[in-house]
């Protein structure tokens, strides 16, 4: 089963399960502990539970007029160009299930992903009675922070999270928008499927194209972080490269994210499955922005991305 089903297959990008150490890492020092880094990411969460069930127009003002900003920055960041402005639409937590449960309705890969709940509750990877579909779909609700839809070329946000909260995110989520633009997120991902038909071996297909759309998925989440860490980390004037020990906190706190109850009670493979493209994809991406810089970290890996998950877990691989 691919890393990230809905990333991989249905046509948007989106970020979830990460939000308390989004605000956490907006209030503490570079320096700060992971110890720390949770006890903040508790409190950023609570802050957040307390807020607003709904922005007012004030806020929603204010967010719209900050994406023109942010997105110039993404693309400093990057060096990823901005070809076109991105569309953007404001939508509350009903709309959020709706647009969920039709995009899984509507997946041309949803049959593939039923057969692979099958396949892994026969091999006792997943619970007999747990139902896939229904738990992403309730994982996403709760904790889906923003999303961009490459279909669409739109970037949603989300009227019950607070704008400052919101802005980190939308760096995040631009990044994709400007990936799309240099490379056509869809047809990136389509790609992989078209080289696995042409394979001589018929038993190597699908693993192929899981472990190349797992790969790529890695690089598309992995920049998305790393964009977020940076421009968190901009009024300090610092970056990821000079500040790894962030790096190493985010991730950490991927691990231990007591604000998503829903993804802690997973089962193991699924858990990994979804933390896998934004905690080992930003590490990669750290790899290769240390080795070769930014051009070689966002556009030369949209342009040459790694073969396999073993190239993300083991960025050495992927740059021999």
């Amino acid at each position: 089963m691919p890393s990230f089903v809905l990333s991989n297959a249905s046509g948007f990008l989106l970020i979830i399960c990460l939000t308390g150490s989004f605000a956490l890492a907006q209030e503490v020092p570079v320096s700060a502990k992971p110890a720390t880094l949770q006890q903040e990411g508790k409190i950023a969460a609570a802050k957040e539970k307390e807020a607003p069930a709904r922005m007012s127009q004030k806020e929603a003002d204010e967010l719209f007029k900050s994406i023109d900003e942010i997105m110039r920055f993404v693309s400093r960041d990057t060096g990823l160009a901005l070809h076109h402005d991105i569309k953007k639409e404001l939508i509350g937590r009903d709309e959020v299930q709706k647009y969920i449960e039709e995009k899984m309705k509507d997946d041309e890969d949803r049959k593939d992903m039923e057969r692979s709940e099958v396949v892994l509750k026969k091999f006792g990877l997943l619970p007999r009675e747990f139902q896939l579909q229904t738990f992403l779909v309730s994982l996403l609700r709760e904790q889906i922070a923003a999303f961009y839809d490459s279909k669409k070329k739109t970037v949603f946000m989300l009227n019950w999270l607070s704008p400052e909260s919101q802005k980190p995110i939308m760096a995040h989520e631009l990044t994709h928008a400007l990936q799309d633009q240099t490379v056509d997120m869809d047809k990136w991902i389509e790609e992989v499927r078209k080289k696995s038909k042409q394979s001589s071996d018929p038993d190597r297909p699908d693993i192929e194209v899981d472990e190349e759309s797992s790969a790529r998925s890695a690089v598309a989440e992995g920049q998305g972080m790393a964009v977020l860490i940076d421009y968190l980390l901009a009024p300090m004037g610092r970056t990821m490269q000079d500040s790894p020990q962030v790096v190493d906190m985010m991730r950490a706190g991927m691990d231990k994210d007591d604000s998503a109850p829903l993804l802690a009670s997973a089962p193991l493979l699924l858990r990994e499955s979804l933390i896998f493209p934004y905690r080992d994809g930003l590490g990669f991406v750290q790899a290769v922005l240390s080795n070769g810089g930014v051009d070689k970290a966002y556009t030369n890996l949209l342009l040459n991305p790694p073969h396999n998950t073993h190239e993300v877990l083991v960025p050495d691989s992927y740059l021999k």
